[in-house]
């Protein structure tokens, strides 16, 4: 038995950190709380595995739930797109780094595209490849939500996406 969240969170992500001063521990970001109207938190928690508590951690720049979050080979760990609201068009084509040895997280970086519930696989040269998810389209006076073929790659060196090949299918919820 361990501590708990301090509020009960869907679609969050879950990454264990490697470096820095929680190294060892496991950082919750963002998600869904039961009483927040379905929309997303920029709150954060740090798991420790070895005390079993959950304590606060920095708040992220954006609001986000449906993401992504990729433990870079420095140790820092990239949280990408997800959506803010379930309203129409609010999902993110924004990223941010969490900078494991100041426990701090960067300022938005901008992606080349929307993508709710993409996937992101750790690439052997550093890269992260992000690809898939979903995207708003009109339809019938409104909107719906479809999967998306779009991809593209962040690179650490400099801290940029670039859009890359696109996917055969377009999908999303996949896993890498």
């Amino acid at each position: 038995s361990t501590g708990s969240l301090s509020s009960g969170l869907t679609n969050h992500t879950a990454t264990l950190l490697t470096t820095g001063p929680n190294a060892g521990s496991v950082l919750i970001a963002g998600g869904i709380t039961s009483d927040n109207n379905n929309n997303g938190v920029n709150t954060t928690q740090l798991f420790n595995p070895s005390t079993g508590m959950f304590t606060p951690g920095p708040n992220m720049s954006v609001a986000r739930y449906s993401h992504t979050a990729t433990a870079l080979a420095n140790g820092d760990v990239l949280i990408a797109g997800g959506a803010s609201t379930p309203q129409a068009n609010d999902y993110l084509s924004t990223a941010e780094i969490y900078h494991a040895a100041t426990a701090t997280f960067s300022a938005p970086i901008n992606m080349t595209a929307v993508h709710d519930q993409p996937t992101a696989t750790l690439l052997p040269n550093g890269q992260v490849l992000i690809a898939g998810g979903f995207v708003w389209t009109p339809s019938g006076g409104g909107y719906i939500s479809v999967p998306t073929n779009v991809a593209e790659l962040y690179n650490p060196n400099s801290n940029t996406f670039t859009a890359t090949g696109s996917l055969n299918t377009a999908r999303a919820e996949d896993v890498a």
